[in-house]
């Protein structure tokens, strides 16, 4: 995501009209003489208490924070019988081993298995990492960005990306937040560093970010840079994945397989990669760099936690190499301008963000030319006829 430019500000005077609504489900929780419970585990590894029809008395209730895309009010209760698919799990080893990171638990089962174990208002799939989702202003369909506290292995406790400017919203994350050490700011769009000069004041805490990302800041006291292969807390390390920003930092947890990935993927909307900052030729090569690692958690800064996230990655991929076989087929040997070829290339979406599209074409565009497939005049395009015999043109 970028921060919400301000002639879509002016435009959107209700930013819920995008929020996504909540959707009720039921787990049961169902106990055997030995005390145990019966779980299941979806297909990408989450454990969960089993869903039922019917609710018969209602044990707690968990609703998951506005801002992801897909949220639930979910009813725990006593259930009958467990489901065939259900396998028996002792409470107390099940949370343990979701602290050792070695299980990921559904929020709502969590909740009940473990009270208290996550603040409210935050959801924690991963043991490694607290997901807070804060109204910002970044674009729609989003209209949060994830406020992330990741846990080291010692204890130690950095904040991720606090990027509100309500006063209840910054209140609120400091709850989440208490104890941290830092807070890291994975690049310098508003949406992920309005709150952290006064949190860091709050709280009584550095502001650390890559030193492209600090340089962008006049407003943002960094106290420290960091790169590639600085240490986070113990169990974290960074990574430098530029192409959304020149200065954009991953938190990488390599035991624990989770990936905190502020503005490379998002699970709700889209990724915009806006020149000059923005860059698809690098963009491309750092989420191919982030599907190698094949992340068993991927926590984006917009939407809910992605199981599994190296497919999703993959697919992004894909998706951006697509569009940029689309932004071919429409260039030809005439100089054309940036709004005709995105009339071309992007028919499928709508008329009314063709002026967004134009900044994701040109960095299409500019990717072309540097993959020698595409030329450029005086803010006009053609095709370039010798693209064939470039090595590039085979990619």
């Amino acid at each position: 995501m970028s921060e919400l430019p301000q002639r879509l500000a002016n435009a959107v005077s209700d930013p819920m009209a995008f929020a996504v609504p909540v959707a009720p489900r039921t787990l049961a929780l169902t106990d055997d003489a030995q005390g145990r419970v019966a779980v299941t585990r979806d297909a990408s590894g989450v454990t969960t208490l089993p869903l039922v029809a019917a609710p018969v008395g209602d044990r707690v209730v968990h609703e998951t924070p506005a801002g992801f895309e897909r949220r639930f009010r979910t009813s725990v209760v006593q259930g009958a019988s467990p489901a065939a698919s259900s396998a028996w799990a002792e409470p107390r080893a099940l949370v343990d081993a979701w602290s050792a990171g070695a299980e990921l638990l559904d929020p709502a089962t969590l909740a009940v298995l473990a009270p208290g174990r996550a603040p409210a208002g935050s959801e924690a799939l991963s043991s490694a990492a607290w997901v807070t989702p804060l109204r910002t202003a970044t674009l729609p369909p989003a209209t949060h960005t994830n406020a992330v506290v990741i846990h080291g292995d010692d204890g130690e406790r950095w904040l991720v990306d606090p990027g509100a400017d309500d006063a209840l919203e910054l209140s609120r994350v400091a709850t989440v937040a208490r104890g941290v050490s830092a807070i890291l700011l994975t690049h310098h769009h508003r949406d992920h560093t309005t709150g952290a000069a006064r949190l860091a004041d709050r709280l009584g805490v550095p502001i650390l970010a890559h030193p492209w990302t600090a340089a962008r800041l006049s407003d943002v006291p960094v106290a420290r840079t960091l790169g590639e292969g600085d240490a986070g807390p113990a169990g974290w390390s960074l990574l430098h994945t530029p192409g959304h920003a020149p200065g954009h930092l991953c938190a990488w947890h390599a035991a624990r397989r989770v990936l905190v990935a502020g503005d490379m993927i998002a699970s709700v909307g889209t990724i915009v990669i806006d020149p000059p900052d923005g860059a698809m030729g690098p963009y491309l090569s750092s989420l191919a760099r982030l599907a190698g690692l094949q992340p068993r958690v991927v926590v984006p800064a917009h939407g809910a936690p992605i199981v599994g996230g190296a497919e999703r990655l993959r697919a992004t991929i894909a998706h951006r190499l697509w569009r940029e076989a689309r932004i071919l087929e429409a260039l030809s040997h005439e100089p054309t301008s940036l709004a005709q070829l995105v009339t071309r290339a992007y028919s499928d979406v709508a008329p009314s963000v063709h002026w967004l599209a134009e900044r994701q074409a040109l960095a299409h565009l500019r990717k072309l030319v540097d993959d020698a497939r595409a030329a450029e005049h005086e803010g006009r395009w053609s095709v370039r006829t010798d693209a064939t015999a470039h090595p590039a043109a085979a990619d």
